[in-house]
């Protein structure tokens, strides 16, 4: 394996919420997306505010790529744990 790709479709109110975790056959865990506070958007006096992430809302699909398998052999069973936190 060179990259492992994984596309999620999610409907969820607060996508910054989310845990996402591939694990491999060889138990090699890639954390995709963790918990955090990037929701802020500028308005149009150029100031930060803080708005609902709800990327996930719509389902939505988002792409993720990990490394962290590279020459592994991609035979076996494969996990995706994605949790609330």
């Amino acid at each position: 394996i060179e990259t492992v790709t994984i596309t999620v479709n999610i409907t969820h109110n607060a996508s910054n919420d989310l845990t996402i975790i591939l694990t491999a056959p060889s138990g090699i865990e890639s954390t995709l997306s963790v918990p955090h506070n990037t929701c802020e958007k500028v308005d149009e006096n150029g100031s930060y505010y803080d708005s609902t992430c709800d990327y996930f809302s719509g389902g939505n699909s988002f792409t993720f790529s990990t490394v962290r398998n590279l020459g592994e052999n991609p035979n076996g069973e494969w996990t995706l744990k994605v949790a609330d936190e």
